[in-house]
């Protein structure tokens, strides 16, 4: 059966959700490190005290910066443009202290190493790193040239650089920034292809606790969990239609032919109703020989059509089986009103199943209003919604 309300297949979010979560984790550490250069201002660096508005402007940059990423604003440029940010001001700082004699240093490799940490194009790191390399070795240089003051806020004097020493601390600061990034990569990818190894087992069991193992169709508990989720769009407005099949002939199968080819019939026969119905029709095994088809958004007039093209597809499918005593369906069908729950739905449409069986079977009884003021005493009221 066609339908043009097959609703479009829509991407995961749990990718995007995660990515920024992990972007929040490391922006945090920026949010906090400028405000804790703020704080820590009068107490460690006295003598910068005209610089301060570096410290608040780079605070406020870090805001900004994390106040994007809430907002999932920018995306790789965004990454960039805040590496950027942090290595001016890691270059800003290591100018003040001396380039070559304060462990501010080390912080250059943490641009670097939070955007491999984080999900990031792999060279968002690599660019990071490599400007933290030339924003240093630019200071390094222009102070063992006279361009800039070495150290203006040491409390100490130290010999003044050379272009040797500046040659030297710029090729080790190379080579621990390469190897932190490198090493941050890895670790990176080792973890996330293990999230992606417990998404994909997580998934896997999920599927595992909602399909029947034989026919692959919804299960009976995966099922009735989706008709009271639909029951609450039917209180809205919306219809919907139950159909409970019982195979008629399916016992004599099994006794001529086996419990393999019966198992095989039931196989063919959930294949034949998947193909019959829409993609947002909700099929499942009830149990043994029993099927349950959900129909969202399906009136009256639709549901009927259903219902006969259902009986008639399994005549097809249980003729092949045994042409001398084909397999057939009783089903009963049963619509949806606002005051129904599960059980009230699932029970009415069984009892028009059961008459349906008993009037010969093969064909498709509509549920009555006896049959739901009376569905609880009937003599197929054993169906449960548990």
């Amino acid at each position: 059966m066609s339908d043009d309300r097959q609703p479009a297949a829509r991407p995961s979010l749990l990718g995007l959700v995660e990515n920024q979560e992990e972007n929040l984790r490391a922006s945090s550490v920026r949010v906090l490190l400028g405000i804790f250069s703020l704080a820590a201002q009068p107490v460690f660096f006295p003598a910068a005290s005209e610089f301060v508005w570096v410290l608040v402007l780079y605070a406020l940059g870090a805001i900004l910066f994390h106040l994007a990423i809430r907002r999932g604003i920018g995306g790789t440029a965004r990454i960039v443009a805040g590496g950027v940010m942090d290595v001016a001001f890691i270059t800003f700082l290591v100018h003040r202290m001396g380039s070559q004699s304060t462990a501010l240093v080390a912080a250059y490799v943490l641009p670097g190493m939070f955007n491999a940490l984080v999900v990031a194009p792999v060279w968002a790191p690599r660019c990071i790193g490599g400007l933290a390399i030339v924003g240093y070795a630019a200071v390094c240089f222009a102070e063992a040239n006279g361009y800039l003051a070495y150290g203006p806020d040491l409390e100490m004097r130290i010999a003044e650089p050379t272009v040797l020493g500046a040659v030297r601390a710029t090729l080790y600061l190379s080579a621990f920034i390469a190897a932190s990034t490198w090493v941050s990569e890895r670790i990176a990818k080792l973890v996330r292809d293990r999230e992606i190894a417990l998404r994909k087992a997580n998934a896997q069991l999920e599927q595992l606790s909602q399909r029947d193992p034989l026919t692959q169709l919804y299960n009976r508990r995966f099922f009735v969990q989706r008709v009271q989720e639909e029951l609450e769009r039917v209180r809205r407005g919306h219809p919907m239609a139950l159909l409970m099949m019982d195979l008629d002939g399916f016992k004599h199968i099994n006794d001529k032919q086996g419990h393999l080819a019966g198992d095989e019939l039931l196989r063919r026969i959930a294949a034949a109703i998947g193909e019959t119905t829409r993609v947002i029709d909700v099929i499942g095994r009830f149990g043994g020989d029993e099927f349950v088809v959900l129909l969202p958004d399906t009136d009256a007039e639709q549901a009927t059509i259903v219902a006969e093209r259902l009986v008639q597809t399994v005549r097809s499918v249980g003729t092949e089986a045994d042409p001398k005593r084909p397999v057939t369906a009783s089903v009963g069908l049963s619509f949806a009103r606002a005051e129904d729950d599960v059980t009230i739905l699932l029970n009415t449409a069984d009892d028009a199943a059961y008459r349906a069986k008993e009037a010969g079977g093969d064909r498709f009884l509509v549920a009555t209003v006896p049959d739901r003021e009376s569905f609880s005493s009937g003599p197929r009221a054993s169906v449960r919604a548990g």
